[in-house]
Order: C-alpha cells, then structure tokens, then sequence
C-alpha cells in the first residue's frame, strides 16, 4: 500500500470519471505522478508522499529500510 496525498477534488473527480469504466493505475515514483489508464484516454494525476514513506518505498519496505538505517 503507497499511502500518497492528491489535490483537493481529485478523489471526487476520479470515482466520478472512472466509475463505469474499465480502468487501471500506472504510478511514477519519481515524478509524483499517477496516470489513470482506460479506453477513454489516460489521466496524469500529481500526487505527494513524504519523504519517509517514499524512502520505505524505494529500500523495498520497511525492513529493507530499517536494514539500511541501522
């Protein structure tokens, strides 16, 4: 699970979009982007993590991390 923040109204705006449509998500790390994918198109949606849940992320989970803090 990538515990990640969206813009005000994106939530709202994705299950309005997407509700009835076959769709899945693409996520970009690095750019802090997750793209909406289905027939209608894709949608790019900005998103924000901390720097420590991205740090988990990016070790490979928490005991990776913890492995490689201590």
């Amino acid at each position: 699970m990538l515990a990640i923040e969206l813009p005000a109204g994106s939530v709202d705006h994705l299950y309005v979009v997407y509700a009835d449509r076959c769709s899945s998500i693409d996520i970009n790390l690095d750019l802090a982007v997750l793209t909406i994918c289905s027939a209608g198109g894709d949608e790019p949606v900005p998103f924000t993590i901390s720097d420590f849940d991205r740090a988990m992320v990016t070790a490979g989970g928490w005991l990776e991390y913890a492995d490689d803090k201590h």
